[in-house]
């Protein structure tokens, strides 16, 4: 069975700006997103010909490491795509994919949709597939509100500056 949760969002910014965030900085969402404890880097994925990474690692609190590689990158169109994988995510879970999408508007802000997708197999994902829906969709609507605020402010959320004071006493 295929779990899917999709959003759609206006972020008062360009696009290059919010591409910019998502893509040509895609190692570095730690640094706006919150539920984070880390990101860099994947030592393992090659690069895109203009140079951003193709793929990151994340620590995840809740879901361990996570190992995520950019399976679709079309920079014209403003799509990105990556695979994760992570150390707590149950065995039930396979194909986990998230895909953003960009649109620029006549205003000059940003139509972003993005579509986290997973296969769920098994009688224990069928009884922990709402439990999970819950889970992602508070995780994914902190990164939204995130996302909109970074690239509209240049500055972090209120929700991420308040996980860096945290961890910075």
């Amino acid at each position: 069975m295929t779990f899917e949760i999709t959003k759609q969002f206006t972020i008062e910014a360009p696009v290059e700006r919010v591409w910019s965030i998502l893509a040509d900085d895609f190692e570095n969402v730690y640094d706006w997103a919150t539920g984070l404890e880390s990101s860099a880097p994947h030592p393992e994925a090659p690069r895109h010909a203009d140079g951003t990474a193709g793929g990151r690692v994340c620590q995840v609190p809740g879901f361990g490491f996570t190992d995520e590689r950019v399976v679709a990158y079309q920079p014209d169109q403003h799509v990105i795509a990556y695979s994760v994988e992570a150390e707590k995510i149950p065995g039930f879970v396979q194909n986990m994919t998230n895909r953003w999408t960009l649109q620029p508007a006549e205003d000059g802000s940003t139509v972003a949709s993005m579509r986290l997708t997973a296969d769920i197999s098994g009688p224990l994902g069928a009884i922990m597939k709402p439990m999970m829906r819950r889970r992602f969709e508070k995780l994914l609507s902190a990164v939204t509100t995130d996302l909109a605020v970074y690239a509209e402010t240049g500055t972090v959320s209120s929700g991420k500056a308040k996980e860096l004071a945290a961890q910075a006493a």
